[in-house]
């Protein structure tokens, strides 16, 4: 049994999931946007000791069950894949409590209404909680990108011109090949 299951299974059996998922959505932001912290934890330079009491100053006021995983982790030198672990325990959570992920990417930051509309519509498509993250990213030309279980959804603008390009390509070569052909009939009369 791996760690994220053995956590995932004793926050169950204490009635506890939820708060150690959001204990665990807390310490992977933080290490997101600290990345340097895991590596100055897991390097044997530091003593053991020191890097526990490090862990044990930064989980003060998380979920029990989470910091003695962490310490855990720590304790055999196995830190490194904390990360993992948080990660493996929020998809067993999402896949539990039927949360699906979808990101959606834009060319502009979308409103809260918006996403809202966004995510209740897909809520009522895909009958069960959507957790939405939104992106603004500026090589999509216009409408949207929905990315879920592994799979991209297409309903932008520039996937439109890129059929219709494709569509102009395609009739062009077959009124080349007619006007060839004709161009040929008329060659040998």
């Amino acid at each position: 049994m791996s760690y994220s299951q053995a956590l995932f299974e004793l926050s169950k059996e204490d009635g506890c999931e939820k708060e150690v998922y959001e204990a665990a959505l807390t310490l992977q932001t933080g290490l997101l946007s600290e990345p340097k912290y895991l590596f100055v934890v897991s390097s044997p330079v530091i003593d053991i000791q020191e890097r526990m009491q490090l862990l044990k100053e930064l989980l003060q006021n998380c979920h029990i069950l989470l910091k003695n995983m962490v310490l855990l982790l720590c304790e055999k030198n196995e830190i490194v894949s904390l990360t993992e672990v948080l990660n493996d325990y929020i998809a067993l959570y999402r896949q539990q409590n039927k949360i699906l992920e979808v990101t959606a990417l834009s060319a502009v930051p979308l409103s809260n209404d918006m996403k809202i509309r966004i995510q209740s519509a897909l809520e009522k498509r895909m009958k069960q909680e959507i957790l939405l993250v939104t992106v603004a990213d500026e090589s999509c030309i216009g409408g949207l990108k929905l990315q879920m279980n592994g799979r991209q959804y297409d309903g932008s603008i520039e996937r439109q011109l890129h059929e219709i390009k494709k569509i102009l390509i395609d009739n062009a070569q077959i009124m080349f090949e007619i006007n060839s052909a004709k161009a040929g009939e008329n060659f040998d009369t």
